[in-house]
């Protein structure tokens, strides 16, 4: 077994050295408890984040209203819309072997 290296060195290589981490995690897999516990954030920032990150509750009423209410947005995102289902059929096209006849996502 390698030395072990301290709880700095492990955040510095996370940071600044990925692959040499890597292979000292290949080379010690004991270790990659210890660098999940260094990284892990606390339930109190864990909440907070959440938190920020989450959705408004009255999104979808919102999105609606929006959609709705402009003809021209609602054609834009018609537009979008196709886009994205033209590039999903594509890429199922490309990866895998649809039924013929069968373009559902």
């Amino acid at each position: 077994m390698a030395r072990r290296v301290s709880d700095e060195q492990l955040l510095r290589w996370l940071d600044d050295d990925p692959d040499r981490l890597e292979s000292y995690i290949v080379k010690n897999p004991e270790e990659a408890d210890r660098i999940d516990r260094l990284t892990m954030l606390g339930q109190p920032l864990h909440d907070g984040l959440q938190k920020l990150v989450a959705p408004p509750e009255d999104l979808p009423e919102r999105m609606h209203a929006w959609f709705t209410g402009d003809p021209v947005v609602r054609e834009t995102a018609e537009m979008l819309f196709d886009l994205m289902g033209l590039a999903w059929r594509t890429s199922r096209v490309l990866f895998t072997d649809p039924t013929p006849g069968d373009d559902r996502p």
